[in-house]
Parts: C-alpha cells; structure tokens; sequence
C-alpha cells in the first residue's frame, strides 16, 4: 500500500509486475498507513480531518471513519489485544481504537508525537509545547492493560519515531 506526503489517494500495487490493485482517494491528506493482520484491516490516518479512515485492504472500500483527537501524528498495532492506538499530539492524548471503534482516550499531559507497541507495551514519545518552540522531550512506557506509565525516560530533543531491534529500542530525535 503506497499513501503519505500531501496526497489523499491510497494504492494497492502488486509488488511482483507494479499492477495497480486498487486505488481510493479519502477526502484530505494521509500521513500514515497501518496494517493490522489480525483483523485484516487498513488504518490511514488522516491528520488534517483527525480522522483514521478504516479500510477493507481485500478490495480498498471504506468500512469507518473514526474521529480521533487534534493532530493525530503517528500510530501503532498491538498483535496481543487487538487495540490501535492513535498519537494524538494537538490534544496530547492517545486515541485507542478497537475495530473500527474508540474504546479510550488516554490523557497525556504531554503532546504526543510518536507511540509504538514493543513487547506488548506502548511507547509514546511526548513533548510540551509553546507558542515557538518545544520542551521537555520525553518518553514513557504504558501498560496497555491498566494505562498505568511503568517507565519515564527525558530525551536530548524531539523524539520523532519510535522502533525496536534485537532487544534495543531506538528513537528518532
């Protein structure tokens, strides 16, 4: 699946002979597609609408729109419970979608500006803002069974990713 940039259009190649499968176009900017294998199901999400459009992946028709909060910025899939969870930053909140459902929010305190689920927790990079500028870039651990933060960790600048290899997790500042 190819979408992301300033483009509102998603297309599902044939990556063996570049075939267009199918194609659709939402009505504003997707910044961010996800997969979720369990479910089949595509997520892209829609910054500028605050919206995670939900996708049938088989034939590309559109199954939800979910509303989600201010400037969702990045989002993740956790195999061990189902649950998406939505980086929220201008409302500095994770959005937790079931489906096609949000079944929380979580409250941050913080603009989140990356989340992703290692070893079943979450990760979620979070920054305070200003009016020109940031601070306190930071990032915390969650339980995703209690939302309870298990870990705080205070980063050099913004932490703009979040990935996992071999036992170690990186971040992108």
């Amino acid at each position: 699946y190819v979408a992301g940039g300033f483009h509102s259009r998603i297309v599902e190649e044939n990556p063996y002979n570049g075939e267009v499968v199918w194609n659709i176009t939402l009505a504003y900017t997707v910044s961010r597609l996800l997969y979720d294998s369990v479910n089949n199901l595509l997520y892209a999400v829609e910054p500028y609408a605050n919206l995670v459009t939900v996708i049938n992946p088989n034939n590309g028709d559109v199954i939800a729109n979910v509303t989600v909060g201010n400037s969702p910025v990045s989002i993740a899939y956790n195999p061990q419970n189902g649950d998406v969870y939505v980086a929220d930053c201008g409302s500095a909140e994770l959005t937790v979608i079931d489906g096609s459902n949000v079944v929380s929010t979580i409250k941050l305190g913080f603009n989140a500006t990356a989340v992703a689920v290692i070893n079943g927790l979450l990760y979620v990079g979070l920054v305070s803002y200003g009016f020109l500028f940031y601070s306190d870039p930071h990032f915390i651990v969650i339980n995703p069974s209690n939302y309870q933060i298990i870990a705080n960790v205070s980063l050099s600048t913004w932490p703009g990713a979040i990935g996992y290899y071999k036992g170690y997790v990186y971040i992108v500042e």
